[in-house]
């Protein structure tokens, strides 16, 4: 998301017109990286498709991330490490 920029600033939902006002150094590198990219494709004739992916979860993510967090909480659950509560943190303030 970051590429699209703060919400308000890029309507939701995006799609592939939205425009792009990258928030941080991050992604505007992934931006030009995704840019990039394209160039050298369209100069060589390579065919690509580029993808600007959401909330993806797999197999060696940390518990940086909400999805890999939640399911070790639910993990211990089931194995009664811990009770029946997730944490999710302090919903009241803004990061």
């Amino acid at each position: 998301m970051g590429v699209y920029g703060a919400p308000g600033v890029s309507p939701l939902p995006f799609d592939e017109t939205a425009a792009c006002h990258p928030l941080d150094p991050y992604s505007a590198s992934k931006l030009v990286a995704e840019r990039l990219s394209q160039a050298l494709a369209i100069r060589h004739g390579i065919k690509t498709v580029g993808a600007r992916l959401f909330n993806v979860v797999g197999a060696g993510e940390d518990d940086r991330h909400v999805g890999p967090e939640f399911a070790r909480q639910v993990a211990e659950i089931r194995h009664g490490v811990r009770p029946p509560i997730v944490d999710v943190g302090d919903l009241q303030n803004d990061p």
